[in-house]
């Protein structure tokens, strides 16, 4: 698991938190993809966001995962 430091979490995704980890999905509960990623983000007195990806290659997955996290954040709308 990865926690972002605040400042680039604020930068990146206009959240107070955010972290992000990948893992191998057991064969034996999830026969359609080998790896997961989790992205996880909090915005204080706001909402939480939660995005999961699944994916057999890693090398593909990484340009979709880097494009979703360019995608992904808060809104910088009124409190």
């Amino acid at each position: 698991m990865c926690e972002f430091p605040k400042d680039e979490a604020r930068k990146r995704f206009n959240a107070d938190w955010a972290s992000a980890a990948t893992f191998d999905l057991d064969p034996a509960v999830f026969k359609t993809h080998r790896y997961g990623f989790l992205l996880a983000m909090h915005k204080n007195a706001k909402a939480d966001i939660y995005a999961l990806f699944l994916y057999d290659d890693p090398g593909e997955a990484k340009r979709w995962i880097e494009s979703a996290l360019n995608a992904i954040r808060f809104s910088a709308g009124k409190s």
